[in-house]
């Protein structure tokens, strides 16, 4: 015997260890019931693959008392009398109610398996709508759209008029518009945490001074762009006087929210999936591995088919990159009268925490959005709405927040690509592009 130990393989030591601990732990559950009448169960939940789901919620509807499977699906419940009555759920799952008599619990050899089975989800209530939209601004000769934002019941515009700018201003409701020009050359639009509308230049950024009842706008800085991203730039919402924060590590598959307190730093939310960041390092490392051997070839200059092919290479495993780098870094974060808001496009769900970072509850999205990207509030009626993936990326779905149903699906004219969106008063607004390189500022109703 202990020959055929030492040549067993690390694996399988672990599962016969498992095996030898679950029934040690089954023996005394049996002797613990036999002696003092307390009942044990122990189970072990699985999908309909037969894989075991962890931390699924076991309510022992008896005595109410509860416990979680662990990360093999195995659990253990007690209970005073007969018969236990269990309700078994978990985020995903059809909810499953089992009563065990005594007769059935004592037929039970080693432990009781359970079986859930996936939540199909309806959509209660689908609306089309695919309507041509009416047009704001468009690109005219050597005057482009570069940015838009909705800010104080206007539409901010930024326009580059050769190498100058110019902010366009209008009002939502009449959509009448003046002009500031501007002497700094920002390519970008920032709102911040605090609601305050900045500029953003390559190395700097003005927050602008806004008196819109007299159509004036000023700015001042410059700030340090550097300093700006270290700081401001992470700063993605302000409750209760604190200001929260969002750090991303790790080929952005690692983000943690977080906010000070008695100058400490306390995270409150944790979003991490270790096999995609495996995934965009193997990019990253084929990437690196191409250009230490060929190094960066110009492809204006006289190349060989092979090297192009191979300069060509290397940009897609940087295109592949940055599409990992984008999901599931996109999880947005909201404030909703005192409520914060995480939308978590990783684990299919939004969590809700109260203004003191109290966790309050979790609801599950009722369709997959691990390919979705976006996610937009209107602030203006607190509808929340998610950027379906299309290959026009012109589909957006209502989400309803207490349920996570589908309440509406809204349709942009398929021969629109929108770039940048933003939802507000029941309109959406959008850049679209229609590959000539003529933007046009768009919008229309969605109900």
């Amino acid at each position: 015997m202990l020959i055929l130990y030492e040549i067993m393989t690390p694996n399988i030591i672990m599962i016969k260890k498992t095996i030898v601990t679950i029934l040690f732990i089954i023996g005394i559950l049996v002797n613990s019931y036999a002696q003092n009448d307390t009942i044990v169960i122990v189970g072990r939940v699985v999908d309909a693959n037969s894989d075991p789901v962890e931390n699924v919620n076991i309510q022992n509807l008896s005595n109410k008392t509860g416990t979680t499977s662990n990360s093999n699906g195995f659990f253990y419940a007690t209970a005073d009398d007969f018969p236990v009555d269990l309700r078994i759920s978990r985020i995903g799952f059809d909810t499953k109610y089992l009563s065990l008599t005594k007769n059935e619990f004592e037929s039970i050899e080693d432990f009781i398996t359970i079986q859930l089975s996936a939540k199909v989800y309806t959509l209660e209530e689908v609306e089309i709508i695919n309507v041509k939209p009416d047009v704001i601004l468009s690109n005219q000769a050597n005057r482009i759209i570069l940015d838009f934002k909705i800010f104080e019941e206007s539409i901010l515009v930024l326009l580059k008029i050769g190498q100058r700018r110019m902010l366009k201003v209008f009002n939502i409701e009449t959509i009448t518009s003046f002009e500031i020009s501007l002497s700094i050359r920002g390519d970008e639009l920032f709102e911040d945490c605090m609601g305050n509308m900045h500029i953003l230049t390559c190395d700097s950024v003005f927050q602008l001074e806004t008196n819109l009842a007299d159509s004036s706008i000023s700015y001042y800085g410059a700030y340090s762009i550097d300093k700006f991203n270290s700081s401001l730039a992470t700063c993605v919402g302000y409750i209760n006087r604190d200001f929260i924060f969002k750090s991303v590590f790790n080929h952005n598959q690692e983000i943690r929210y977080w906010y000070i307190k008695d100058k400490k730093r306390v995270e409150f939310y944790h979003i991490y999936d270790k096999e995609r960041e495996l995934f965009a390092q193997n990019f990253l490392d084929r990437r690196n591995e191409l250009i230490r051997q060929y190094g960066v070839i110009d492809e204006m200059g006289e190349t060989s088919v092979s090297q192009l092919k191979i300069e060509r290479k290397i940009k897609q495993l940087e295109l592949g990159y940055q599409f990992i780098g984008r999901i599931p870094a996109y999880n947005p974060l909201f404030i909703y009268f005192e409520t914060i808001l995480i939308f978590d496009n990783l684990h299919n769900r939004i969590v809700f925490f109260d203004s003191t970072f109290s966790f309050q509850k979790e609801v599950a999205f009722l369709y997959k959005t691990n390919n979705s990207q976006r996610v937009f509030q209107d602030k203006a009626t607190g509808r929340f709405y998610i950027e379906g993936f299309s290959s026009v990326n012109n589909v957006f779905y209502e989400i309803e927040l207490n349920t996570g149903r589908t309440i509406k699906t809204i349709k942009i004219d398929h021969s629109m690509f929108p770039e940048k969106v933003c939802f507000y008063r029941n309109k959406i607004y959008f850049v679209d592009d229609d590959f000539g390189g003529i933007k046009s500022l768009k919008t229309f109703t969605i109900d």
